[in-house]
């Protein structure tokens, strides 16, 4: 593996954070809506992932998916190195 700068650690912990903002707000919203808010929940969703792509979109490039990262990596815009630790995180 190759070396990881400073910076892509600061990519890495940005993901992890505009993830788990996203997870949080997500789960939170379905708990509180129960079985019968189902455009609240989704709303809820879309609204923290477009918070979350504003907050850290800058430093991270906004991915918060699994799927667009393994894309960037595919297509060989990121490094596998850094695909690997934005996925683990």
């Amino acid at each position: 593996m190759t070396n990881v700068d400073t910076e892509d650690w600061y990519k890495v912990l940005a993901e992890v954070l505009g993830t788990f903002f996203f997870f949080l707000i997500g789960i939170g919203s379905a708990l509180f809506a129960g079985s019968s808010g189902v455009l609240y929940v989704a709303l809820a969703h879309g609204i923290a992932l477009a918070v979350a792509i504003s907050m850290f979109g800058h430093i991270s490039g906004g991915h918060f998916n699994p799927a667009v990262t393994l894309a960037m990596v595919a297509t060989r815009r990121m490094s596998v190195t850094l695909g690997v630790l934005y996925i683990v995180g």
